[in-house]
């Protein structure tokens, strides 16, 4: 393990009236549960307001992976995501190359298209991610 990460779980292990609680959700709900995103949530402004970049960063992380997979009915309320676009703006200011803001817009992007291919009729849309450059292809089926 190397000392950011280090540093990153130590933080974890001395805020454990926030990190314990969404651990044992996470072993109710799974890890991939859309009602853990508000509780990510108050541990990401937590980290934040307490100048713990780099936590907050990897929770973020965490969070913006998990919505890339969430089907689009189990998005988190607008509200949520304005919060996770605030966030996200917070980091690209503080953290150089973060490109938070972008990845977080990307997976909204693809879930918004993704929603949209189930609609069209014998056509499909295949798309891929790279970096923070969304692809978008239209294909005969």
């Amino acid at each position: 393990m190397d000392n950011q990460q280090q540093l990153a779980f130590d933080f974890d292990k001395e805020i454990p009236s926030l990190v314990e609680p969404l651990q044992q959700k996470e072993k109710e709900l799974g890890v991939s549960s859309p009602d853990l995103i508000p509780p990510k949530i108050q541990l990401i402004n937590f980290y934040v307001e307490n100048g713990k970049y780099n936590n907050a960063h990897k929770w973020l992380t965490k969070v913006i992976e998990q919505i890339h997979f969430l089907k689009h009915d189990d998005l988190p309320s607008q509200h949520c995501l304005e919060k996770l676009s605030g966030l996200a703006a917070v980091f690209d200011q503080h953290i150089t190359g973060a490109g938070m803001a972008d990845r977080l817009d990307a997976a909204l992007l693809l879930k918004t298209i993704n929603q949209k291919t189930r609609k069209l009729d014998r056509q499909e849309i295949k798309y891929t991610v790279e970096e923070q450059m969304v692809s978008v292809q239209m294909v005969e089926a």
